[in-house]
C-alpha cells in the first residue's frame, strides 16, 4: 500500500507524460487577500423570467411615436412571418396596432366607390389595419409603389392636403413581383385584404385600387421582356428612401418618383392636380434651387420619363403641356403654403382661385389667361 506523503514533504507524480515536481494543493492556504473567482451565471434566455427588481419601461421612458416608434400600447404578438429588412420613413402615428377591426358583416356587398374623405389619421389607420392584414397572408412584407392624392396627404415633405377618395397603386408590378416568388395567386390575397379593411371602416371598394394600371405606359427590355418604367423608378434605392410613406408590420408604400408623379398629373391636370404639381416644383426648388420653366420641365420629363412618347407629341400636344406647365409653376412661386381644399362636390373641387392667371378650358385641354 502507497503511503499518504508527509505534510510539507515533496513528491513526483506524472501529469500527462511530464514529471513535475509541485506541492499537494490542501496544504497551500489561499493569501488573507484572495477572493474566490465569481461563479459563472449563464445569460438569461426567453424561457427565465426576468428578476425580481425588472421593472418594464413606462410611457414615459419609450420613444416619441413621432419619431417613428409605436405608441405605448402596441402589442408585438404579431403573426409570425418572415420579414425582408426595410428601412421605414413613417410609421403608423397615433394608431392602436393590436389586431385589425373584425367585420361586421363579411358577407355584406361593399359600396363600389369610395365617398368617405381619407384624412390623414383615417388613412393611417386603414393602411395600418391592411399591414396587420397582410402580415396573415403574405410570408414577406408587401411593398406596393402608390401615386396619386395618398402620396401628397401622408409624404412628410409635402402633406399638402387634407384627404384624398382613395389610394391608388401599381397592382400589375406587385403581381410581378410576387409571380418571381412563386406566388401565384398574390392578387387575390392582396384584394381580400383590402375588401376586408373597406368594411371594417365603412368605405367603398375602391377605397384601394389599381384602375390607373391601364393608362400607364409598358415598354420592352433588351431580352423583349415587357417592362415597367414607373415600377422600376419607383422602387430604386434612391427613390425608397425619399418617398417611402407608410410602413408597417405587413406593409410598405413607396410614392412613384417626383419626375413621374408631376408626368401623370400633366396628363389629367384636373381637380387637385395643378396644386399637386405646384407643391411638387415647390420643394424642388426649396431642396435643389431650381428655377423652373416650361423649358426645364419639359427637358425633365423627356429625360427622366421618356416612356410616355413625348417624341412623338405633337406641336398642339406640347404647347398644351406648356400651359399646364405656366400655370403650376405660377400657383408654386404665388402660394407658400398649398391650399388645403376640402371636397365640395362628388366630381371634386376646382382648383381655380381668384389669384389665378389661368382658368381652366377643359373642351381645349389647354389653359388660356384670363381677360
Amino acid at each position: 500500500m502507497s503511503q499518504r506523503p508527509q505534510p510539507g514533504a515533496s513528491y513526483i507524480q506524472p501529469h500527462h507524460g511530464i514529471y513535475s515536481q509541485r506541492p499537494p494543493a490542501y496544504q497551500q492556504p489561499p493569501p488573507p487577500h484572495h477572493q474566490p473567482p465569481p461563479t459563472y451565471q449563464p445569460p438569461p434566455t426567453y424561457h427565465q423570467p426576468p428578476p425580481a427588481s425588472h421593472q418594464p419601461p413606462t410611457a414615459s421612458h419609450r420613444p416619441h411615436p413621432a419619431y417613428g416608434q409605436l405608441p405605448s400600447t402596441y402589442n408585438p404578438q404579431l403573426p409570425t412571418v418572415t420579414r425582408q429588412t426595410q428601412q421605414p420613413v413613417i410609421a403608423a402615428v397615433g394608431l392602436k396596432p393590436q389586431q385589425p377591426r373584425i367585420d361586421i358583416d363579411p358577407s355584406a356587398p361593399l359600396p363600389e366607390r369610395n365617398e368617405v374623405n381619407l384624412t390623414r389619421e383615417l388613412l393611417l389607420g386603414a393602411l395600418h389595419d391592411l399591414s396587420l392584414r397582410l402580415a396573415t397572408y403574405f410570408e414577406y412584407t408587401v411593398r406596393l409603389v402608390v401615386h396619386g392624392g395618398a402620396v401628397m396627404v401622408l409624404h412628410p415633405q409635402l402633406a399638402c392636403r387634407d384627404m384624398t377618395r382613395d389610394v391608388d397603386y401599381l397592382h400589375r408590378a406587385f403581381e410581378a413581383e410576387w409571380m418571381t416568388r412563386g406566388v401565384s395567386d398574390a392578387g387575390p390575397r392582396l384584394r381580400t385584404c383590402i375588401k376586408a379593411t373597406a368594411r371594417a371602416f365603412g368605405l367603398g371598394a375602391d377605397w384601394m385600387n389599381a384602375a390607373a394600371d391601364v393608362a400607364l405606359p409598358m415598354t420592352r427590355d433588351i431580352y423583349g421582356k415587357p417592362f415597367d418604367p414607373v415600377s422600376f423608378n419607383g422602387l430604386s434605392e434612391e427613390n425608397v428612401k425619399v418617398n417611402t410613406i407608410f410602413t408597417g408590420p405587413g406593409l410598405v408604400l413607396v410614392g412613384v418618383g417626383w419626375s413621374w408623379a408631376v408626368a401623370l398629373k400633366l396628363v389629367r391636370y384636373d381637380k387637385f392636380d395643378p396644386h399637386d404639381i405646384a407643391s411638387i416644383l415647390r420643394l424642388g426648388r426649396i431642396q435643389l434651387n431650381i428655377k423652373w420653366t416650361p423649358a426645364v420641365i419639359e427637358q425633365w420629363l423627356v429625360n427622366a420619363c421618356n416612356p410616355m412618347g413625348y417624341a412623338y407629341h405633337t406641336r398642339e400636344q406640347r404647347e398644351a403641356n406648356r400651359q399646364k406647365m405656366r400655370h403650376a409653376i405660377y400657383l408654386a412661386e404665388q402660394q407658400d403654403i398649398p391650399p388645403r381644399t376640402q371636397h365640395t362636390s362628388s366630381s371634386g373641387p376646382s382648383f381655380q382661385r381668384q389669384h389665378d392667371v389661368y382658368a381652366p378650358q377643359s373642351r381645349r385641354g389647354v389653359y388660356a389667361p384670363q381677360p
